[in-house]
């Protein structure tokens, strides 16, 4: 007569660790969690037999096994965006996400930042499309692209700049005579060019301006950070 036990704590502990690496989709194994009560132990009791089906079975697909987003900027329905790219040795795929931040004088800046993870998470999010990059130009007055103001009223009206629109695939005027039918000048009135010319200098000298500002109001954020945490510790002791 066979002698059968209960299976071991130890074989017990690996068919419970395996339930929860293993694709057991489609097996007998689906939807358990844990190792069932009545499994036998020994060399060729239902534990040991359990524990070699379960090592056969491929590992669940994780996080960083999933397929990375394409290079390219996307949206989520969210209003989010996000700007996919590949490493220097083209390997991997990362992504930056579009951020805002607020001064204390309440100048708003954009910036892509790295946000890890975020390039195998994009089931919810769609390739960006023109309408929504005019979209966010025409808010912030920005181009979604390269976050510089737009300046030139073709661009301006467009909602996003003719550089950028060229690396896009975006639609933008290329002659005179259509720049003018978009922005209903009917006339051949240089006037229009050299307000923007001008607009453009003053964009420029604006954003120099906010920059000198900025690194004013960070460097007395750092000198009063140095004196609250070196002089007023001297001052204590």
């Amino acid at each position: 007569m066979t002698t059968t036990y209960p299976a071991s704590p130890k074989q017990t502990g690996l068919i419970t660790r395996l339930l929860g690496e293993r694709d057991t989709t489609g097996t007998r194994f689906e939807g358990h969690t844990t190792a069932p009560a009545g499994l036998t132990g020994g060399r060729n009791g239902t534990a040991s037999q359990a524990i070699t089906a379960l090592f056969a079975l491929p590992k669940k697909a994780t996080e960083g096994d999933r397929e990375h987003a394409k290079p390219g900027y996307y949206a989520t329905d969210a209003g989010d965006f996000v700007f996919v790219k590949a490493n220097k040795a083209g390997t991997r795929t990362y992504a930056v996400a579009l951020t805002s931040r607020t001064s204390e004088t309440g100048r708003t800046t954009w910036s892509w930042d790295y946000a890890p993870g975020t390039a195998a998470t994009l089931a919810a999010a769609h390739p960006m499309t023109v309408q929504e990059a005019a979209a966010f130009g025409h808010l912030h007055g920005i181009c979604i692209r390269c976050l510089k103001a737009l300046t030139d009223p073709v661009s301006a009206t467009l909602g996003y700049g003719e550089t950028c629109a060229g690396h896009m695939g975006w639609p933008y005027p290329q002659t005179k005579a259509a720049r003018q039918a978009l922005l209903g000048v009917t006339e051949d009135d240089d006037r229009v060019w050299k307000a923007a010319e001008a607009a453009r200098e003053a964009a420029q000298e604006a954003e120099a301006y906010a920059a000198k500002v900025a690194a004013r109001e960070q460097a007395e954020r750092d000198w009063s950070w140095a004196y609250q945490n070196r002089w007023g510790r001297a001052e204590n002791e």
